[in-house]
């Protein structure tokens, strides 16, 4: 899949290509703020967009063509699908969303958040909070580029705020 970068001030676009055929096609957009992870199994988009001053999480189910908003509110970018579960999803997601414009001003570094770490099952819409990061390590961690192993026992990330590299056991 491709994707436009994402701007709260632009419209942008998610496309998937066939390798096959090299024909593309758009599966969601126009949408301000658009960032969006495809699933492993590539039947569901988590997608974020603009909201006003803030943003909304949605998981658009590909084959039925319909959007359901996510209980919580965090932008894509901060996202991880399951290795083992292709209905599962673990996201950083802030405590508290300040006005701006978004996801630029994250990503230039003028707003940063202090996340805790969620997991979704996104056909039953079940949500567990997993981590308050801010409590488990008494520091303020933003994050980002979220990776989990292939056992998903641990949970990979990196803190926006410092660079640091984290890990998470998700057995606790």
């Amino acid at each position: 899949n491709l994707t436009t970068k994402a701007s709260g001030v632009a419209s942008g676009y998610m496309y998937t290509i066939d390798v096959k055929t090299g024909s593309m096609k758009n599966v969601l957009g126009p949408k301000k703020g658009l960032s969006g992870k495809m699933s492993r199994d590539l039947s569901k988009i988590l997608y974020s967009t603009k909201n006003g001053s803030n943003f909304l999480t949605y998981i658009l189910n590909i084959k039925a063509g319909s959007s359901d908003s996510v209980v919580f509110k965090t932008l894509a970018d901060k996202c991880v699908w399951s290795t083992l579960n292709k209905d599962d999803l673990y996201c950083g997601v802030p405590t508290d969303i300040p006005d701006g414009i978004y996801p630029d001003d994250w990503y230039m570094g003028k707003v940063s958040f202090s996340d805790q770490i969620w997991h979704l099952n996104t056909t039953t819409g079940e949500v567990h909070l997993i981590a308050n990061l801010l409590q488990l390590s008494n520091s303020i961690i933003d994050s980002t580029n979220l990776t989990i192993d292939k056992t998903e026992e641990t949970l990979y990330f990196i803190n926006k705020n410092d660079l640091s590299l984290w890990a998470l056991d998700l057995n606790q």
